[in-house]
């Protein structure tokens, strides 16, 4: 399983302000709305800022106008806030300011600001570390169908950290966000799948999910996924399968896929028989400490 991530911000543009209001018109007209007062504008006009989107990037005229928006009440501008807080654009950095931020805009309801007040308690960053307050935070934010937050609670329960250990409760979680892209909990869901932890034991399922995940670039996913088509588990063997997903994992730098990739070369093995190719490859795992890969080389010498 993948330890859970830290807290990671969205990337501002989450609040972008619409492709029709790109305009030099639509510009002024939105500065006027905003130096009237209106939050929703202010706040319009500080992603403007923070993105360079029309005027020139300026990260302290957009935690101006973020600030101004989130005195008013403004839940993405809170978030905003606490967001260039977090990055210190233009602002010291400050984790007490950023879970201040982050609080308002949770107790609105905005389910990225819960989800990440929610890893701030659970890593004591800008408050202190409350395991409590961590999971009603991640579940506030789950009952809108956020994956990371489901993803997380998935983690937590998996490794038992803030709550009993209870892999089939791990196994729940990591299916509502997999169900929603989230490609650690895909991953994870295919591991539980193909070794019955958490889940019965379901290579076909295996292969699904390995697959979802796989086809977002996961490379632990690609080699697990080029290795049951390899050996027939879960599907049909396919040996021309396996080396493409094999070949996505090698090309990553993943070490294990690098090795049986040099073994189907070297034995034409859905890909034809190429012994450069095969040195090549077992060369790479060899260079990231593979004994094995080593061993096959001098065979081949």
């Amino acid at each position: 399983m993948r330890r859970r991530l830290t807290l990671v911000l969205v990337t501002l543009t989450i609040f972008c302000v619409a492709a029709a209001a790109r305009g030099a018109d639509a510009l002024q007209e939105l500065r006027q709305k905003a130096q009237q007062g209106q939050a929703k504008a202010q706040n319009n006009l500080g992603l403007r800022y923070a993105n360079g989107e029309g005027v020139p990037k300026d990260a302290a005229a957009a935690v101006s106008w973020f600030r101004k928006a989130a005195v008013q009440g403004h839940a993405e501008a809170q978030y905003n806030l606490a967001a260039m807080y977090y990055s210190g654009a233009s602002l010291p950095e400050d984790e007490a300011e950023v879970a201040v931020w982050f609080r308002k805009a949770a107790e609105q309801g905005l389910a990225e600001a819960q989800y990440n007040l929610g890893m701030m308690y659970l890593d004591g960053e800008g408050v202190p570390q409350n395991y409590a307050e961590a999971f009603k935070w991640f579940r506030k934010a789950a009952e809108q169908r956020h994956a990371a937050a489901l993803y997380t609670l998935g983690m937590a329960s998996s490794d038992g950290e803030g709550v009993p250990q209870d892999a089939a409760e791990a196994f729940t979680w990591f299916r509502k966000a997999a169900e929603l892209g989230h490609v650690e909990a895909q991953y994870n869901l295919g591991t539980m799948y193909r070794t019955g932890e958490g889940a019965p034991q379901d290579a076909v399922a295996a292969v699904t999910w390995f697959g979802k995940a796989a086809e977002q670039g996961h490379a632990d996913a690609q080699y697990n996924l080029g290795m049951m088509r390899y050996s027939g588990e879960g599907a049909l063997s396919d040996y021309a399968a396996a080396a493409t997903w094999l070949r996505k994992a090698a090309e990553q730098g993943y070490a294990k896929a690098q090795f049986k990739l040099g073994l189907m070369y070297r034995a034409g093995e859905g890909v034809p028989r190429d012994a450069a190719a095969a040195v090549a490859w077992l060369r790479k795992a060899a260079e990231q400490g593979s004994a094995d890969a080593e061993g096959a080389l001098k065979k081949l010498q």
